[in-house]
């Protein structure tokens, strides 16, 4: 999500609008031109949640920490262990 990603999950609905919101923020892990930090995107997603809706954001644990989570509760904690690398090597049994 970009700056301007920011302004198109504004427009997506209205004030109110979901009951939860699932987001991938950018973890500002990279040098990668788009992995920069977007500070208000929580605040944007939160003007769309119903009063008992949640979000739900895929991070790191790093990412996660450098979140500013004032005001929020967190209910759940999903992990999912991924292993580095993204090839898998195929071994016969055999």
């Amino acid at each position: 999500m970009s700056g301007a990603g920011v302004e198109e999950l504004g427009r997506f609905g209205y004030e109110g609008c979901a009951d939860v919101v699932i987001a991938d923020p950018p973890r500002r892990e990279t040098a990668l031109s788009w992995d920069q930090s977007v500070p208000e995107w929580l605040a944007v997603a939160q003007t769309l949640l119903r009063r008992a809706g949640s979000v739900w954001f895929l991070c790191s644990l790093r990412c996660l920490l450098r979140t500013d989570l004032a005001g929020w509760r967190i209910g759940e904690e999903v992990v999912w262990e991924k292993h580095n690398g993204s090839g898998s090597s195929r071994r016969s049994l055999n």
